[in-house]
């Protein structure tokens, strides 16, 4: 709290009203306190990082789906090109 003393004049008068007390406003010219702002800032910095690790999981589920799916469609070719010789090898054989 500041006490300010009041004094009003006029002309070469002057008299002393009293004291003027004040207190300076709360944290950062607001409402809210530094304890607070710093809470709200902790919050924010703690909810960025869990979307982040969401991120980095998506991404690597992501990639993993993707290598599983590749891996899948390489064995189908390759059964299918087993397929396709056997069965050329099949009709070669009725021919004979």
């Amino acid at each position: 709290m500041f006490y300010l003393q009041v004094e009003v004049g006029m002309g070469k008068l002057r008299y002393v009203i009293g004291k003027l007390s004040y207190a300076s406003p709360a944290g950062l010219n607001g409402p809210l306190s530094k304890p607070t702002l710093i809470g709200v800032i902790a919050g924010i910095v703690v909810l960025l990082i869990i979307f982040i690790g969401f991120l980095i999981a998506y991404r690597r589920k992501s990639t993993e789906s993707n290598r599983v799916l590749k891996n899948m469609q390489e064995q189908m070719d390759i059964l299918e090109l087993r397929v396709a010789a056997e069965c050329k090898e099949g009709k070669i054989c009725l021919y004979l």
